[in-house]
């Protein structure tokens, strides 16, 4: 059975009609009445309104709707402080990895580079932790390599 709940001197039907109300999770909202031991508590309530280029939207979910953008993606990027085109472009901003340059070749991504190198993951890294810079392990590990098949043949 619901139990009456008061939260800033508004009163509710039930805690989940609350938070439903104030647009916070019933969980959060569950744990301050929890922690208060009462029925009755104040809590600050984020504003909801967004203003974006000048144009008002009731919440940043609404807002990710008009702009056609994941909800969660344009939350963080606002929590971030973008705005512009960067805030409501539906291009990724993901980062796309580190590129790099060994002997004159350009390679978008460092996977890129070891797999052209034919070297693994973990002696690169392990060289990188020792302090060599990724131009000089990939020496390191292509000398290796050489003398290996050296020793083969």
């Amino acid at each position: 059975m619901a139990r009456a709940v008061t939260v800033n001197g508004i009163s509710y039907m039930s805690i989940t009609a609350a938070a439903h109300q104030l647009g916070i999770k019933r969980s959060t909202l569950a744990s301050r009445f929890k922690s208060a031991g009462s029925k009755e508590i104040s809590i600050t309530v984020p504003d909801r309104e967004v203003t974006i280029d000048g144009q008002t939207f009731e919440s940043h979910v609404a807002a990710a709707k008009f702009y056609g953008i994941n909800p969660q993606t344009f939350k963080s990027r606002l929590d971030a402080g973008w705005s512009g085109n960067k805030l409501t472009s539906k291009e990724s901003f993901k980062h796309t990895g580190k590129a790099v340059v060994v002997r004159g070749v350009a390679f978008t991504k460092v996977k890129h580079m070891l797999a052209h190198f034919d070297v693994d993951q973990a002696s690169y890294n392990e060289l990188l932790r020792l302090g060599l810079n990724h131009c000089d392990a990939i020496e390191v590990l292509v000398a290796r390599k050489r003398s290996a098949q050296r020793k083969v043949a």
